[in-house]
């Protein structure tokens, strides 16, 4: 069976992140919109050979006849939930760049999955403060000596990891009856996008679009 699997990049900015979204959205093709969704925080395996958590998000009501579409979220170096003081658990919220993500996928009928890569360890809150590395869980310590160390080899280990718990998330999203799994997409922002870049380019058989959103914040930065 072929599957349509739509892959965007984001770099910077909400503004930035929602024009992708709806961009992917409407490669997707069109889903009904629905009074509501409901969120819940599961556990999903990665192709790593771990459990994550992740945020799942299922429309409310029947399941139309063609199912819903789906999007994972892969979120970026800041982390998917707000963090609290460096060594207290990460917060129950999402980040507000999430939540608007969410929020718009929601409205549209569609089914969204954020894998947690970070929530291997609740103190692990962010990947941009130093104060949190100390927290930083086994998948991304150097594997000589099991050590978390910003070596030259950790951003490829960190972007390995998470393009594996990427796969995970998208073959969690097939096996599901009410999806689609013709019609889903991946969404990254920053460490995330470029995850959802290596998926895309890794998409044989499927349908794959890259979208880069270069913000006056982050005028360096490329797609790849």
């Amino acid at each position: 069976m072929s599957r349509k699997v739509v892959a965007v990049l984001e770099l910077a900015g909400a503004h930035g992140l929602r024009r992708a979204v709806l961009l992917a959205f409407g490669l997707l093709g069109s889903s009904a919109a629905l009074a509501g969704s409901q969120r819940q925080t599961i556990e999903i395996p990665s192709l790593l050979g771990d459990g994550i958590p992740a945020l799942l998000s299922v429309p409310v009501g029947p399941v139309p006849a063609d199912r819903f579409p789906a999007c994972v979220v892969l979120h970026g170096s800041g982390g998917l939930l707000k963090e609290n003081q460096p060594g207290d658990p990460c917060g129950p919220n999402l980040e507000n760049n999430y939540e608007l993500l969410f929020q718009t996928l929601e409205a549209r009928g569609v089914v969204v999955l954020a894998p947690n890569s970070f929530g291997r360890s609740p103190l692990f809150c962010e990947d941009n403060d130093d104060a949190f590395f100390q927290f930083v869980p086994p998948p991304f310590h150097n594997p000589g000596d099991g050590v978390p160390a910003r070596d030259d080899a950790y951003s490829a280990r960190r972007i390995e990891t998470r393009t594996l718990d990427a796969g995970g998330a998208l073959a969690y999203l097939q096996q599901q009856s009410f999806v689609d799994p013709q019609r889903i997409c991946i969404v990254g922002t920053s460490n995330g996008g470029s995850a959802a870049l290596v998926m895309s380019s890794n998409a044989t058989g499927r349908h794959a679009a890259q979208f880069g959103d270069i913000s006056q914040q982050r005028p360096h930065e490329s797609a790849g």
